[in-house]
């Protein structure tokens, strides 16, 4: 049984510790990984689909963990967080779909996705995806987006950082998913 007590925990504070999103940059294995089940499993989305680039890995976590948390528990407070373009479309809400499609972060792609599964639900798109993945107008180097205490080691997203990847129109695709989907074109912004 999920209790309040239990979800608090699974969904964590607002401030998740994201020292796990480096494990695959960390070649010395140096970096204690959080434990947090958030950042474990969106660490392993973007294990699984090979997004390399260290800006996006570590700027992609502020949208999906507040898609995650607003999908386990759909409050007002959480839904206010999402900016328009990450709200859940009706055909998300509606049509049996695996659960990682509701993760791209254009509604429209969501649902073009969703309505056309036997094309896009799968390994290939969700690699050439994530992989296409591209942060733009952040005028920072990748970890000047990070913020770490130094009495716990607790590495977290700066405030700057999570307002610019928030913010949907600081996203878009490599000309690579062009390349690959060009019927999607017009559902996403393009580099």
């Amino acid at each position: 049984m999920i209790t309040a007590e239990s979800l608090a925990h699974t969904l964590g504070p607002p401030q998740i510790d994201v020292r796990s999103l480096f494990r695959g940059h960390d070649s010395h294995g140096q970096i204690a990984c959080s434990p947090h089940p958030i950042t474990d499993l969106i660490r392993s989305l973007i294990d699984t689909t090979g997004m390399t680039r260290l800006t996006e890995r570590i700027a992609i976590f502020a949208p999906l963990q507040t898609m995650i948390c607003w999908l386990v528990q759909p409050t007002p407070e959480r839904r206010a967080r999402l900016c328009e373009d990450y709200v859940p479309r009706e055909r998300q809400l509606t049509t049996p779909h695996p659960q990682w499609l509701d993760l791209l972060l254009w509604g429209s792609l969501r649902e073009a996705a969703i309505e056309r599964q036997d094309l896009y639900a799968t390994d290939e798109f969700q690699r050439v995806y994530f992989d296409a993945l591209r942060l733009v107008n952040w005028p920072y180097q990748p970890l000047d987006g990070l913020v770490t205490d130094p009495q716990t080691g607790h590495v977290g997203l700066t405030d700057a950082l999570m307002a610019h990847a928030m913010n949907g129109s600081n996203w878009r695709l490599a000309e690579t998913f062009a390349q690959r989907y060009p019927e999607l074109c017009g559902l996403v912004a393009l580099e």
